[in-house]
């Protein structure tokens, strides 16, 4: 339900459908079924429909053999994507005509002076899909001269994309070490808890001493973070 009301304004675009196994039979057996969870867990009804597959043939069709299983599936019935709920975000955010537009910007861009304007823009915007955008900018085109102004930009912004591009091979991935020490000290300005396991595993991996470092500091901090 989080990815459906995060993504409210793109209703007209994609519909979210589930589907129950076949030890459903009908409504009222569902319904049953799915008042525990709506109780203890959602906290009020679904906001899309939950459908009842009786032969279990469009389970087989498109290969689900257990549950959860989260598949994208195309206007023409063909399956798009495989995976979970971050696999279908990513390609909501990758099809959103909000991103598409900063991306533009961000890639017709093609001087130092152009990029700046062009970022303070995407900054301004604000939010997961400016974020989004930007990682994206950063992974797949900005030059390498101006990773560091992506790493200040989503530094800036935050959030769960800026944490992936500072671990990820544009960030803690680079050879340079001045990049690689930003992304550390942007990672422990902004991970969390939940992210511990993520720095501990880039801490194993990194070979620099003061990077290491920067790590190990943003680890111990986030461990007391809840």
């Amino acid at each position: 339900m989080k990815l459906y009301d995060e993504f409210e304004d793109r209703h007209d675009d994609f519909e979210i459908l589930a589907f129950h196994d076949a030890k459903v039979k009908d409504v009222a057996d569902l319904e049953e079924k799915i008042e525990t969870l709506k109780r203890d867990v959602w906290g009020r009804d679904l906001p899309f429909p939950v459908l009842i597959d009786r032969t279990g043939e469009t389970l087989r069709k498109f290969g689900i053999s257990s549950f959860p299983t989260i598949i994208v599936i195309g206007p023409d019935g063909n399956v798009v994507k495989w995976g979970g709920e971050h696999t279908v975000r990513e390609y909501l955010m990758e099809t959103d005509r909000l991103v598409a537009r900063l991306r533009r910007k961000l890639n017709k861009a093609r001087t130092s002076r152009k990029l700046d304007k062009a970022i303070e823009e995407v900054i301004a915007e604000g939010g997961e899909r400016a974020a989004f955008a930007l990682r994206r900018f950063g992974e797949k085109k900005a030059r390498k001269k101006y990773i560091p102004k992506v790493l200040d930009a989503l530094n800036e912004l935050g959030g769960e994309y800026a944490i992936s591009f500072f671990a990820g091979h544009r960030g803690l991935g680079s050879k340079s070490k001045k990049i690689r020490l930003a992304a550390a000290k942007a990672l422990k300005e902004h991970c969390q808890n939940k992210h511990l396991s993520l720095l501990i595993n880039k801490i194993n991996a990194e070979e620099d001493p003061d990077v290491k470092e920067v790590l190990s500091e943003a680890a111990k901090a986030v461990s007391g973070r809840h």
